[in-house]
């Protein structure tokens, strides 16, 4: 478009500002102004905007009018055409369009316009402030200065901004959703790319954590949706993530969820693993390519191991049978493979339909799967689950069973049918009162299965549960509780026995109680253990220590059961 950056410095500098007593109302017909601006909200647009007038438009030309209002206006009239110049609190209205500035300069042959001073861009609901605004109307592009505003969400300021139709490119880029005065998290860049209504793309960011540099990475998009920004956990921006498993031993890695196609969302992962020692990548891509299909794959490799993957797609041919009821019908296939020694290696998956009719739900199978217990083939098998039926104060859920199974680890083939019954009751208020709230529930299943090799077993598991949040803390702008607690206990008795390992259950007789202290604003502690009242042994324990930020937490978490350390920062929001 011919504007460069010194032309605009230049042009600054030249301005000195003039005031006048007199307002003058100019309205000229010129072509369309500034038909892309960046969607970034601020009220005082709304108030903000001069009404159009229905005669300054020229309809043999089939433009809208342009409305100037100014302290003071001038008319250059040259061999090269008419330049308007507006001096002092001035307002150039088109539509809804708004710019106003300390001077505007208006070139009607030439489609020029340059703002500067105070410059402020309004459009409906949207705002962007700068030092000097140039743009060129007849090819949609233009330059800003300076620029500083923010997507619903997102706060965003750069050094210079180029305008385009379709996108708006920021040089030496800043962008954070964090609205404190110091933000406790942002993310740099030497440029940014902003596609309206689409995503935001950055190149070669660094975020930061307060004012510590924590992750940089070649490329990172940030979904819009529409006027908002899907800042949502591990989505637009990677998480870094650190932690301890007796599988792969100390894991340090990064996850990030690219969502900037509605059709299809892709999960990448990065880790290096100290057990047996390598790298693990993986990418997860879901898409639904036409109304009521889906698609699954993930493609990974273990430095260690080798590749694995897997795919799965699903078809709803619901139909025109869903008129208005609860009626679905849809068909499900998948298979994934894995190399190496561990249980799960090798070629699993199968196919899977399912129906819905009203209360009536039906499932049937035929396919491998590798538990841990050993390869298991359904050979088929058909579930259906009935309910749940609301009574006054319970839900009730029905289900049973038939179908054909092996397992030829324990060389058995053979037929199963089940039946079974679950009861829950609906949260009991127990105080609600003075900042401490408390809820009870119950819940009571019971389950039968026949097999053909004349085995047979049974089950009855019930549970009690309570739980409650006491005192209140204010953190961030927000009301949080104290302390949150829950106490669980449960009772399972097992008679029979089953001829499968899979199918396999063992009585329970155990108490589980957790709780999360919140110290103050910044720091809370939790804790959580099971209690084997049969074995008379703890076991199950788990604890978390969290730092809570205005916008994130992180925080560290421990399970012996599974000998599970992980480090993780989570966004609030």
């Amino acid at each position: 478009m011919g504007i460069s950056t010194e032309d605009m410095v230049r042009a600054y500098k030249a301005y000195t500002p003039v005031r006048a007593a007199l307002r003058l109302v100019v309205i000229f017909a010129v072509a369309v102004l500034v038909p892309l601006v960046p969607a970034w909200s601020d009220e005082a647009c709304a108030s903000g905007r001069a009404d159009v007038p229905a005669a300054a438009a020229d309809p043999a030309a089939g433009e809208e009018p342009v409305v100037i209002e100014a302290d003071s206006t001038e008319y250059h009239y040259g061999a090269g055409g008419t330049i308007i110049e507006a001096r002092g609190n001035v307002r150039a209205t088109r539509g809804d369009l708004l710019v106003s500035a300390d001077y505007v300069r208006v070139d009607v042959g030439a489609g020029a316009l340059l703002a500067r001073g105070n410059v402020l861009i309004c459009r409906g609901s949207s705002v962007t402030r700068c030092s000097l605004f140039a743009y060129d109307m007849k090819t949609a592009a233009g330059r800003v200065l300076d620029p500083e505003g923010s997507v619903p969400g997102v706060n965003v300021r750069g050094k210079e901004m180029d305008v385009a139709p379709d996108k708006l490119t920021l040089s030496d880029a800043y962008a954070t959703g964090c609205d404190l005065e110091d933000p406790c998290y942002r993310v740099t860049t030497k440029r940014l790319v902003i596609f309206p209504d689409q995503r935001v793309v950055a190149e070669w960011p660094v975020l930061w954590l307060e004012h510590l540099p924590v992750l940089v990475v070649p490329r990172l998009t940030i979904p819009l949706r529409g006027e908002r920004v899907g800042w949502v956990e591990g989505e637009g921006y990677p998480v870094p993530r650190l932690g301890y498993d007796p599988e792969n031993g100390f894991v340090a890695g990064v996850s990030y969820l690219d969502r900037s196609r509605e059709d299809l969302t892709i999960r990448y992962d990065a880790a290096y693993v100290t057990r047996p020692g390598g790298l693990q990548l993986e990418a997860r891509a879901n898409t639904s390519p036409w109304s009521g299909a889906s698609a699954t794959v993930i493609a990974g490799l273990r430095s260690w191991e080798g590749l694995y993957g897997s795919a799965r797609c699903a078809l709803d041919l619901t139909g025109s049978m869903a008129q208005g009821d609860a009626s679905t019908l849809s068909l499900a296939a998948d298979a994934s493979y894995r190399s190496g020694t561990a249980f799960d290696a090798g070629l699993q998956g199968g196919v899977t339909a399912v129906a819905k009719l009203g209360p009536l739900a039906l499932n049937a199978v035929a396919r491998k799967d590798l538990p841990s217990t050993g390869a298991v083939y359904a050979l088929p098998a058909v579930d259906a689950t009935l309910g749940p039926f609301g009574i006054p104060g319970m839900r009730v859920t029905l289900s049973g069973g038939a179908g054909r199974f092996e397992e030829p680890a324990g060389g058995i083939e053979s037929t199963r049918l089940y039946a079974a019954v679950s009861v829950s009751s609906s949260p009991l208020n127990l105080a609600s009162a003075g900042g401490v709230h408390v809820t009870a529930g119950l819940s009571a299943s019971a389950r039968r299965a026949w097999y053909g090799t004349g085995d047979g077993i049974g089950s009855l598991t019930a549970t009690a549960s309570l739980d409650g949040s006491f005192g209140s803390l204010e953190a961030f702008g927000d009301e949080s509780p104290r302390v949150v607690a829950g106490l669980d206990y449960t009772r399972r008795v097992v008679s029979g026995a089953s001829p499968f390992a899979f199918d396999a259950l063992s009585s329970l007789n155990q108490v589980t109680a957790d709780v999360t202290v919140r110290l103050n604003r910044s720091w809370s502690l939790g804790a959580r253990a099971t209690y084997d009242i049969s074995g008379n042994a703890v076991g199950d324990l788990g604890f978390s220590v969290t730092n809570h930020h205005h916008c994130y937490d992180i925080s560290a978490t421990w399970d012996e059961q599974l000998a599970e350390f992980g480090l993780g920062i989570r966004f609030t929001r």
